[in-house]
């Protein structure tokens, strides 16, 4: 009997090696989401250390020229670790007044406010009610998580300074649209989930019925900008402007719509309407520019920079009116100005769901100074190459 030729031995063994590897990513980026590992016995608790050491993060961070700063001083100064990656105290439903631990919490949106550092996480296995985790914005210090009402994708929060709420990116159930809710921060801060024993209630919940999903969000000069993510680089999206009226809700009109008029008489109507590139995960004002991050999958993620002044239906977040732009590690979602200068980076690559992929992980927030990491070339609305 004639031996098999090393070709074919070749061949066989490339078509092994192919099959383990299309096994690998079928797993790592299609079965692992859909479960979650069984939490360890006990009361659940929310974790506080990292998932991943410190030297490894540093590791991750040295592949981008624009950590390079923030690389050599060290990351304890400019990052917070993301709580909650491992387990983190939630609820199954909201009248099942029963803690549990959830151990695919997601992170998406994130914001400042004077004292707090303020994350929020959806169960990517849909189990568990999405949370709001609260860090000292000073000391790093996880102080504790917020139980939401449902189990929305929460893709973006932002801080109301002049009525001091806190806005979520929703869903509503009901009406099954997108929607925007609001929690003052008062009750953010007096709110104990033991005391309780239930979600936080939202102060104000409004539909958006402009458009199919509430992604991500900001705030500028009284008004919420609520933007919605597409996937097709073909595709165009929209960022709407809704004025927020003197009582920190949204201006409402008649509505409009006749599928929704029994139900909701009075809806809020963008008074601004901008046109987007697809994949964008997040939008801050800084000065004169706006940013928008860009993300999907295993791809780098990218913030492109524009002139505010420009004609705000020519923005485009693939190429046209770009600025700058400069590179990521994959999976950047929500990105945050804080007014003075700091630009607040969150991932989540490190969830769960996401840890086996073949990607570089970041389980922390990355605060850049934006001053240094922007060209002054760029605050004169020039273009420069990107980085």
């Amino acid at each position: 009997m004639r031996k098999p030729s090393i070709d074919r031995k070749a061949a066989l063994r490339f078509a092994i090696l192919f099959a383990l590897l299309a096994l690998y990513l079928i797993y790592s980026m299609l079965l692992r989401p859909l479960g979650e590992p069984a939490p360890k016995a006990g009361e659940p608790v929310t974790n506080t250390d990292a998932v991943y050491r410190e030297h490894y993060i540093r590791d991750v961070l040295s592949g981008y020229r624009i950590f390079k700063e923030l690389w050599f001083r060290g990351l304890k100064s400019d990052t917070y670790v993301i709580p909650g990656l491992k387990s983190t105290k939630t609820m199954r439903s909201d009248d099942a007044h029963e803690f549990c631990a959830c151990t695919s919490m997601t992170p998406q949106g994130i914001c400042v406010t004077e004292k707090y550092l303020i994350i929020s996480a959806y169960c990517r296995t849909k189990k568990h009610n999405s949370v709001l985790y609260v860090l000292d914005l000073e000391t790093r210090e996880f102080l504790k998580e917020i139980i939401l009402p449902g189990k929305p994708h929460v893709g973006g929060i932002v801080y109301d300074q002049e009525h001091f709420n806190i806005w979520i990116c929703c869903f509503d159930e009901e009406l099954r649209r997108a929607s925007v809710a609001a929690i003052p921060l008062e009750t953010i801060e007096a709110y104990n989930a033991d005391e309780l024993m239930g979600p936080v209630s939202f102060s104000m919940q409004y539909p958006i019925l402009t458009q199919n999903q509430a992604s991500f969000m900001c705030f500028r000069d009284g008004g919420l900008y609520i933007g919605y993510f597409t996937r097709m680089w073909n595709r165009e999206s929209t960022v709407q402007r809704f004025r927020i009226g003197d009582d920190g809700g949204l201006v409402v009109v008649e509505n409009q719509d006749e599928n929704t008029l029994a139900l909701l008489p009075m809806a809020p109507v963008p008074e601004q309407i901008i046109r987007i590139g697809s994949r964008c995960q997040g939008m801050t004002f800084i000065e004169n520019l706006v940013l928008i991050s860009q993300s999907l999958g295993i791809f780098r993620s990218k913030i492109r920079c524009f002139a505010e002044t420009i004609e705000w239906s020519m923005l485009d977040a693939r190429n046209r009116n770009t600025l700058y732009s400069f590179k990521l590690p994959a999976m950047l979602e929500q990105i945050y100005s804080d007014g003075n200068g700091r630009l607040y980076l969150i991932f989540e690559s490190a969830a769960y769901a996401y840890r086996m992929m073949p990607i570089r992980k970041v389980d922390r927030v990355i605060v850049l100074n934006i001053g240094t990491t922007i060209p002054q070339s760029v605050w004169n609305n020039t273009e420069i190459e990107e980085m």
